[in-house]
Parts: structure tokens; C-alpha cells; sequence
């Protein structure tokens, strides 16, 4: 017999299902469920002492994992007199274990997913009740439920395991025949990430569970589906700053390649505020330059606050780690001196990749610099994602050159002095 009763996930399934279970012409398709379940496991420890996870843990301990189940309802704070959450699937493993030990009939699989199991039963069918009253003897407060194959097919979750005829198991997504296909509406007022994360968690799942014969068919229900909720075949979703004869412009590049576009401010209500304190935006994420005597400067990124990984360059000049950091390399090469204290913000960035790119970018737009690398490759990629990048790029670029002007007709007296300013010339 093979058996496995521990936590499995459904692309688990696809894949055992594919890979590793085969069925016999006799042999069927078992679904057992609990019905009475963890939460009426027994509270007294004498029922644990078999259990070998808990035979080589202290009375004590195993006594506050199943008698300190405190929970607040309406404001009101009970204890939980019956049932043990803690220990619930160590519980189930070892009566798993004992069940399957003890029966004369065994199943040839047994898998588990919390409290739904999958299994492949090599006897006859009339037995499987027999198995069933087995199993729901072992003790009263641990019920199954079993389900048998119908015509070749039987549904675990949402997936739906088909039998073929050389004896593997299929499997592609199951859905109950009550479903309505009825998802967040595009038109709802929630978050555009909200909505990409659904349309992403759909094709997730299409591609672990659906096997490659039956993927282009979820997909395109998928398609309809997301049509009937308001949703357009956009490839994907980019935000970009409105510039009136720029970022439009770009806009109509991208709706060409099926992309969407969304506009947001350029200037908000924050930037009409000043900064109380000019070290303010090195307490961010983002990316960073570091200027040399030289001449030469050091660009970096980090998603930590700036002034942390200055902190660390810091450590690594003092104890003359260049293994570790570029800059002390650099000093400890050429012999020049890197005041950290005059580190400049280049752009605030919380995400990642657009971090990496920008970096990259700015990299590449400073030539005179130490770097060891150039950072993430800009070159060799898809047409879309060299628009995506010019087209950053070039908001960027326009946003910083409005934000100067911005600067200069509120405060003519400081045009003298942006020669000296922390903002990158481009």
C-alpha cells in the first residue's frame, strides 16, 4: 500500500495524479470527508498518549496546547471546553495510522488535505462500506463520509479526477453545478491590484490544476466568464503620470499592444508642503547616488530605509570590507574619499522591479560611475517591455524637469543655486 496522510495542496493532487498514481481496471476513485472533526476531538490528554509526536513532549506542555484554547466573541472572552485545534492534524495523523493498520482491506493511495481525502481503493466496491464503518469505529468524534466514482469521474475540491483508459488519472478544474461565474464586478470601486490579483489567482489555478489537454478549454471559459463581470482583454495594466502631449501619446502606443493605461496626478497636495527636515527622504526606499572626490559616482538602491544601508557602507569603510560594498573597493583601489554624509534620494520607490529598473536606468545615464555592475539587463527584452521601460523612463524624465520649474517660478531667488541642488541633471 502506498500511503500519505500528511497536508497536501491541490497542485499536489495534479501532480501524483499525473505522475505517480495508476489505476487498475477493478480499482475505484474514493473521496472520504469528515463530517465530525477537529473541533470535537477529545480535551482530556489521556486520549494523546499514543500519539508518538507527543510521547516525547512534557505533560505540562501537552496540557497547555489542548486546554488553552481562549477565544473573544462580542466582547466576551470564553474557553474552549471540548476540542483540541492545536493538535488537530498531529491527531489525525496518528489515527490515520492506526486506522490503515488495522483494517485487512487497505487502500492502495491515501492522500489528505486537511479534512478531505483522496483515496484509491483496489477491492471490490461493496467493501468500501465496509472499509467506511471501520474507520468511523476507531472513535465517535471522528465521522467520514465517502463518495465513489460515477462513470470514471469524481470530483476532490475543486478538481475533478478523471479515470482514462490505460489507467492514469486526469484532472482538470471541477466547479459545483449551482456556480454562477459571478465574480468582482470591474466597475466596483476596489483597488486595480484587487481586481489583476483575481484574473492572476484564476490562471494560477487554471495551469496547477487543468492538465495541458484541457487548459486552453478552462482558459477560454475563464475568458468568457471575466467578459460577463465587465472586465476587458487588456494584456496588462500600466500607471503613468498625465502629461498633456506626452504620457497620452505614450498611452496610444500601449492600447495598440492590447495595454491599458491609467493616469494619475503628476503633483499632489504633499508637494505643495515643504520638508520639515532635509534627511526625510533618506528614510525611505528607493534609489540612491553617492558622489567620489573623484568625480565619479556610486548609484544604489535598496528597499529598506536609504539611511540604513548608508549605515552599512559606513561599517564597511570603517572595517575595510570591500568584498561587501562597491564604494569601499573603490576607496580601498584609488584611495579617494566617499563622504557619505552628501548621499542623495535619485527617486522613492517601495516595489521591486521598478526599483531594479530604475537603478539600472540611472546607471546607465551616469557612465561615470564605480558600480560593479549595471544592474538588472535592459537589453534583450520583448518589444512591450522596451515601450514599458521608455515610456517610465520618459514620465520620469518629465516629471522631474516639471517639478524644477515648478521650483523655480515659486522661488526665483534659489535658481542661483540649483548647481549645487541634490536633483540629478539629466
Amino acid at each position: 500500500m502506498s500511503s500519505n496522510t500528511s497536508i497536501f495542496t491541490r497542485g499536489d493532487l495534479s501532480a501524483r495524479a499525473s505522475n505517480t498514481v495508476h489505476t487498475g481496471a477493478q480499482e475505484l476513485v474514493v473521496v472520504a470527508g469528515l463530517w465530525k472533526r477537529f473541533c470535537h476531538l477529545p480535551y482530556s490528554t489521556e486520549y494523546y498518549v499514543d500519539i508518538p509526536f507527543l510521547q516525547k513532549t512534557s505533560d505540562f506542555i501537552c496540557e497547555v496546547c489542548i486546554k488553552s484554547t481562549f477565544f473573544a466573541f462580542r466582547d466576551q472572552f470564553y474557553e474552549q471546553t471540548e476540542g483540541a485545534a492545536v493538535l488537530a492534524n498531529i491527531y489525525m495523523e496518528a489515527f490515520e495510522k492506526k486506522a490503515l493498520e488495522s483494517t485487512t482491506l487497505k487502500p492502495k493511495c491515501w492522500f489528505r488535505c486537511v479534512d478531505d481525502t483522496f483515496i484509491i481503493w483496489p477491492h471490490e466496491r461493496n467493501t468500501v462500506a465496509d472499509f467506511l464503518d471501520h474507520i468511523n469505529g476507531i472513535h465517535p468524534d471522528i465521522q467520514f463520509t465517502m463518495a465513489v466514482e460515477k462513470n470514471a469521474a469524481l470530483p476532490f475540491l475543486d478538481v475533478l479526477v478523471e479515470r482514462k483508459p490505460d489507467g492514469t488519472l486526469g484532472h482538470r478544474v471541477y466547479r459545483k453545478p449551482t456556480h454562477t461565474d459571478r465574480y468582482l464586478n470591474a466597475q466596483s470601486h476596489h483597488h486595480p491590484a484587487q481586481k489583476q490579483g483575481i484574473i492572476n489567482t484564476f490562471i494560477h489555478r487554471a495551469r496547477i490544476i487543468s492538465e495541458p489537454r484541457h487548459l486552453a478549454e478552462e482558459l477560454e471559459h475563464l475568458r468568457t466568464a471575466l467578459r460577463g463581470n465587465g472586465y476587458k482583454e487588456y494584456l496588462a495594466t500600466t500607471y503613468l503620470p498625465y502629461v498633456k502631449a506626452c504620457t497620452d501619446k505614450i498611452a496610444c502606443v500601449l492600447k495598440k499592444r492590447n495595454i491599458n493605461t491609467v493616469f494619475s496626478t503628476v503633483r499632489k497636495v504633499a508637494a505643495a508642503f515643504p520638508k520639515t527636515c532635509s534627511n526625510d527622504q533618506l528614510l525611505c526606499p528607493g534609489v540612491y547616488n553617492i558622489a567620489c572626490s573623484c568625480g565619479k559616482v556610486y548609484i544604489g538602491q535598496t528597499g529598506r530605509h536609504i539611511n540604513t544601508r548608508l549605515k552599512e557602507h559606513k561599517s564597511h569603510l570603517k572595517n575595510n570590507n570591500w568584498e561587501k560594498s562597491a564604494i569601499a573597493q573603490h576607496r580601498a583601489d584609488i584611495g579617494h574619499t566617499v563622504d557619505l554624509s552628501e548621499a542623495n534620494m535619485v527617486v522613492r520607490e517601495i516595489r521591486f522591479w521598478p526599483r531594479l529598473y530604475r537603478e539600472a536606468l540611472e546607471i546607465y545615464r551616469n557612465p561615470n560611475n564605480f558600480n560593479r555592475d549595471s544592474g538588472v539587463d535592459l537589453s534583450g527584452k520583448a518589444l512591450i517591455h522596451d515601450i514599458l521601460e521608455n515610456a517610465i523612463l520618459l514620465t520620469w524624465i518629465v516629471q522631474e524637469e516639471q517639478e524644477k520649474i515648478g521650483k523655480n517660478n515659486k522661488d526665483p531667488k534659489s535658481a542661483a543655486g540649483k548647481e549645487s541642488s541634490k536633483s540629478q541633471n539629466l
